[in-house]
């Protein structure tokens, strides 16, 4: 029963965390401006035109003439390519279709449709093929969204939808306005264009009245606040994460190649260094400070106030160690978050950095802290026996050498694993003994956090496996490790295969830039190596230190 609920504290520890790590995306990202263009189909990427074409066949079954192609600038500065629309015109109905690839593309829904039309009364009616958050609706706009549906189909429900705006003068149960006719005209490729653009102004101007963004110094770039920041992260994780549409039981090829174009897509549009909004960034901060008094209050709880006091002072000085050697290898966006009982976690955005720096990065966490304690306890030998110094030695030898033991998810395991190629079966090796390890260690401290944490690191362990075939795999396919699109297309690709079709596309495209990213980063030379086994042995000589000047 003890071990349930260790699992169970576990996964509500990870699930915390992985909700503050998303609202950190929201707060380190601007909502900004959107402007919107006419684009010729020359000027489209191969992959993303194939994407855009899915539903041409059936919009010309169904009446619509194919107008053109227009962008729009993405509403959050997480992304840095702009979103092209494929854009379809009814006048018989009157309606425009709007076809656009997916963030989470999934098999039989590889593009967004949007069928829009305009009515009288200022309202317009909106048929689309994906879920649609009504806390998101934009003013003036009544949104169906039916996952699963074909084309026809949404057409079918589109006209029923308008027919039901005039019927009565009530507002209708499906949506409509009520007592409102459908504007008749020419459709054109430049209204379709302006009204692309209209429709994200009037989601910024929303989310401005809802209280998600405030405006600042630059009138085109709005900061996140922490409500805006908290409700994007639910409905993020509560839609996307699900996926839309129940993947059918054999897929062709032609749809299989087509989602890693879609899914490729959409990892490529996502920025490395998304502009921030300008000024102090009091909500991120805020988040910042939450972690660590919730921390605080959950040592606190357990052990007393002193202890939680210490060990939070201990695991700050530790994070600072990682935050300031990642600013000093130029990652950017460099942020330190508190996980109750678990201590702290250091997030920042990489660059191609050489072996040495990202081992530099690992061990500037425990060692500096080793040393602190060794210089604790060595003024403690010399002007005699002070109770706080040698509490404080303790508790920064406890923490930070537990952290430098040779198991991952700890430092210590962590430069091992980097002393590796990505596709070595080494790594997979490493989070075995990783599991054996922390059991043990968890058996000789009879600690409740250490056991949730190795039964939770247990669990992973097939995804573990299953990570390393598909590194292997996208080994064997490529043959520049640089070129970080084929990396990513080649994961993708893999991705494909049956073992792993319950990754949803989030999963999907956050490994695809992970392993490019990982095979991109500087070759494990054999030097690299040799330095690596001597800076990690080095950390243990603080140590020895410490334990000779205790014993003394």
């Amino acid at each position: 029963m003890k071990a349930l609920l260790y699992v169970a504290f576990a996964y509500v520890l990870v699930q915390l965390t992985r909700y503050v790590l998303g609202a950190r995306l929201y707060l380190t990202c601007a909502l900004q401006e959107v402007k919107s263009r006419q684009v010729g189909r020359q000027q489209l990427d191969p992959g993303e035109l194939r994407v855009l074409s899915v539903f041409d066949a059936e919009l010309a079954a169904a009446g619509f003439t194919h107008l053109g192609f227009a962008e729009v600038t993405p509403l959050l500065t997480h992304y840095s390519g702009p979103l092209v629309n494929s854009v379809f015109a009814n006048e018989r109905i009157p309606a425009y279709a709007m076809v656009r690839r997916s963030r989470a593309p999934e098999l039989g829904c590889l593009a967004e449709l949007s069928i829009a039309t305009e009515l009288s009364d200022g309202y317009e009616i909106d048929t689309v093929n994906v879920p649609f958050a009504t806390s998101f609706l934009p003013p003036r706009m009544r949104i169906d969204g039916r996952a699963g549906l074909s084309v026809a189909e949404l057409v079918v429900l589109h006209s029923g939808r308008i027919a039901s705006s005039g019927a009565s003068a009530g507002a209708p149960a499906d949506g409509g306005t009520g007592g409102a006719q459908p504007l008749r005209g020419r459709l054109s490729l430049a209204s379709a264009t302006r009204k692309l653009a209209d429709h994200q102004a009037d989601v910024r101007a929303l989310f401005r009245q809802r209280g998600f963004v405030v405006p600042t110094g630059n009138p085109a770039l709005d900061r996140f606040t922490l409500r805006g920041a908290i409700s994007l992260t639910h409905f993020s994780r509560r839609v996307l994460g699900r996926g839309w549409v129940t993947a059918p039981a054999q897929p062709d090829a032609t749809e299989q190649a087509l989602r890693v174009e879609a899914d490729l897509c959409a990892v490529l549009q996502i920025a490395e260094h998304p502009e921030p909004p300008p000024g102090t960034p009091w909500p991120l901060i805020t988040v910042i400070a939450a972690t660590a008094l919730l921390s605080f209050v959950a040592m606190a709880a357990l052990w007393n106030a002193y202890v939680a006091a210490l060990i939070l002072a201990v695991v700050a000085f530790h994070e600072a160690g990682h935050a300031i050697a990642m600013r000093a290898f130029g990652y950017r966006d460099v942020h330190v978050f508190f996980v109750p009982l678990l201590g702290a976690v250091t997030v920042g955005r990489p660059v191609a950095t050489a072996v040495r720096d990202r081992l530099a990065v690992l061990l500037a966490g425990p060692v500096p802290g080793l040393w602190l304690a060794v210089v604790l306890l060595a003024v403690d030998s010399v002007y005699g026996p002070s109770m706080p110094l040698r509490t404080s030695a303790l508790a920064l030898l406890i923490l930070n050498g537990m952290n430098l033991l040779p198991f991952t998810p700890l430092d210590g395991g962590r430069v091992l694993e980097a002393l590796s190629r990505p596709e070595s079966l080494w790594r997979l090796l490493i989070h075995a003994a990783s599991v054996i390890g922390l059991i043990g260690l968890a058996i000789a401290t009879h600690d409740p956090v250490i056991w949730g944490l190795a039964a939770f690191w247990a669990a992973l362990l097939p995804r573990h496996a299953l990570g390393h075939r598909l590194r292997c795999s996208v080994a064997a396919a490529v043959r520049d490790r640089a070129d970080s699109r084929a990396v990513m297309r080649a994961a993708l690709g893999a991705m494909a295969a049956p073992r792993y079709r319950s990754w949803r596309a989030p999963l999907r495209q956050s490994t695809a830039r992970a392993i490019a990213r990982q095979f991109a980063e500087s070759w494990v030379t054999s030097a690299d190596r040799r330095w690596g086994v001597i800076a990690y042995v080095w950390g243990w000589i603080p140590v020895a230190a410490a334990v000779l000047l205790w014993a003394s």
